[in-house]
């Protein structure tokens, strides 16, 4: 996929600051070759999908999978693996979710208005139905919520034996991310995490 070669140098340096003082500089190439390997071999398992935004998220979890397979193959444990990857995927995640947040900055100062601007987008992209289901719900004044009912992602770590990487390393975001939104994120259950649905519900922060 294009994009994820235009991605590649992103996510060399999201690789360098989370592995920095872990790894030298030999090791860290060495790992970035690795990585890509693993990403290349995972390429023709990857499970057909009817939007573009779906296939996204599944190369995407592809390349996490590969980041922590290297990371093993380096000699970390599970735990370091986890947790080193769920620090490159951030700083990923954190540049690639601040865009539209900004851009929705143009419309409304006020955070759950340009919450709910960010996610209308994002339904459209990259969280596109059929390949995603989630709708909003009601859940009160002072709130954007919805649940997510289908998310390629958590299956594909799933079928990864590797749901618990899915949520440390991308379920978990969400709730830094809300941090630096001005909100607060409260949320019950994950697919990944052997939910029946993912429950967003957004909140104004108690602090603002």
């Amino acid at each position: 996929m294009l994009l994820i070669k235009l991605m590649k140098p992103l996510f060399a340096r999201a690789a360098r600051r989370a592995l920095q003082g872990r790894l030298s500089t030999r090791e860290l190439k060495q790992l970035l070759r690795e990585v890509w390997r693993n990403y290349d071999a995972l390429l023709p398992g990857l499970p057909a999908e009817p939007t573009s935004g779906a296939r996204l998220m599944l190369h995407l979890s592809a390349v996490t999978v590969s980041i922590y397979r290297a990371l093993r193959t380096a000699g970390l444990s599970e735990e370091e693996a986890g947790a080193r990857t769920s620090q490159v995927t951030w700083l990923v995640y954190e540049q690639a979710a601040m865009i539209p947040w900004k851009i929705a900055g143009l419309f409304t100062r006020d955070p759950l208005g340009r919450v709910k601007i960010t996610m209308d987008w994002s339904m459209r992209f990259p969280y596109t139905a059929p390949g995603y289901d989630m709708h909003y719900v009601d859940a009160g004044d002072g709130a954007v919520a919805f649940d997510v009912h289908r998310c390629p992602a958590a299956d594909y770590f799933t079928s990864q034996g590797l749901p618990e990487l899915c949520v440390s390393a991308w379920c978990n975001l969400d709730h830094p991310l809300a941090d630096r939104w001005g909100v607060e994120l409260a949320r019950g259950q994950t697919l990944a995490g052997g939910g029946t649905h993912c429950d967003f519900r957004f909140h104004k922060s108690q602090e603002k």
